[in-house]
């Protein structure tokens, strides 16, 4: 009878996943977008697009017929989240590429002294102070710290500040990670306590931050510099173990998102690397004031032609002070209009979805050399 039960189970949510969309909208229901796939797409939308921090209401709704549909839900609902779903062949020209996080790596091949040269002036301010507060920072391979790390550092951390976007790795998973070769835990202390630790692993001249938290994941904490100090002894320890490269881990492909602003000033570059974080394919109306918006307060990092990295923005980049070796994986900035405009160039434009052409200007970029030919997807 289990086994009966778990594939009929197993057969429920196959089908729930493939021939069901929900309609996400807000505590108000007066704006909504729509979701096709995985449930997980609704992040980060729901406070991007609804500014909607608490959970948001969930309407199921079947359908038949493809993800043809998704083409019509776009124009009335301005956003529709494709996620973990294949988009079909006549959508690839009309949706957003965005990948899930993109991966920050920084430079330690010329040496720690030529990187902090690099850094902004706030975060080299920041790094001063360290020392002066009494961080200090200690290794530890220690298995029997896990259950501490996940209970007290890691899960309150990404509770308090992600909310239900925060994706947990599990205890388990944490444990399993140790005991990888090159693993390791950069614990920060602080007064003599254990204030907030990383799991970290080397592979190759690669320095690898995965997992973060600090003690009861606290404002205060945060406050007195803590992830500051993680990030800068993880850097340091890097440089220790002779790596000429650190991974930043993944970041919201969002310029204003408190996260990304914060590790853009360490110098950091994206990573041009396939990553195992994915995508999700955006339909979007801009015609619809909500969509607008949506895309005037969210500077978005997105995959144009062969997988380069282009930003959509309602500012320019000198807007943003972003660091050149940033600004060097960047192939295209598109600058959003005040309204649709349909005089735009096919070759300039060749990295946006064909809704979106009309609504953004092409901003050249001095930095970048003359990009081949070619249509989106090539």
């Amino acid at each position: 009878m289990t086994k009966l039960y778990n594939f009929i189970k197993a057969l429920w949510n196959i089908a729930r996943f493939r021939y069901t969309y929900s309609i996400i909208s807000d505590a108000g229901s007066k704006e909504s977008f729509v979701l096709i796939g995985n449930s997980s797409g609704r992040n980060p939308y729901c406070r991007t697009y609804l500014n909607q921090r608490d959970r948001p209401n969930v309407r199921p709704v079947w359908y038949i017929g493809g993800l043809g549909i998704a083409e019509k839900l776009g124009k009335k609902y301005g956003l529709v989240v494709i996620s973990e779903i294949a988009a079909p062949d006549n959508l690839l020209d009309k949706v957003l590429h965005v990948p899930n996080f993109v991966a920050l790596t920084i430079d330690l091949s010329r040496g720690l002294s030529d990187y902090l040269r690099r850094v902004s002036s706030t975060t080299k301010q920041n790094i001063r102070q360290l020392e002066q507060r009494g961080f200090s920072f200690q290794i530890s391979t220690d298995p029997s710290w896990v259950p501490s790390f996940y209970e007290q550092y890691l899960l309150p951390t990404m509770v308090m500040s992600h909310g239900d976007e925060a994706y947990i790795s599990s205890r388990s998973t944490i444990l399993d990670k140790l005991k990888e070769v090159g693993s390791e835990f950069v614990q920060v202390y602080l007064g003599g306590e254990c204030v907030a630790a990383g799991l970290r692993q080397r592979r190759g001249d690669c320095y690898h931050m995965m997992n973060l938290g600090w003690r009861n994941g606290t404002a205060e904490l945060r406050k007195k510099g803590v992830v500051t100090a993680v990030l800068w002894y993880s850097v340091r320890r890097a440089y220790e173990l002779g790596c000429t490269m650190v991974s930043f881990g993944g970041t919201p492909p969002y310029l204003e998102n408190g996260v990304t602003s914060f590790k853009m000033p360490w110098n950091t570059g994206i990573c041009k690397e396939h990553t195992v974080y994915g995508y999700r394919d955006l339909l979007l109306n801009p015609a619809l004031k909500h969509c607008y918006d949506f895309l005037k307060n969210n500077s978005i990092i997105a995959y144009g032609v062969n997988n380069c990295f282009i930003i959509l923005s309602s500012k320019l980049p000198e807007d943003f002070h972003l660091r050149c070796e940033f600004m060097k994986g960047i192939e295209a900035w598109y600058l959003l209009r005040k309204e649709e405009d349909n005089r735009w160039d096919e070759f300039s434009h060749r990295h946006l979805p064909l809704p979106l052409r009309g609504w953004y200007e092409y901003v050249p970029m001095p930095h970048r050399h003359t990009a081949s030919s070619g249509g989106r997807g090539e």
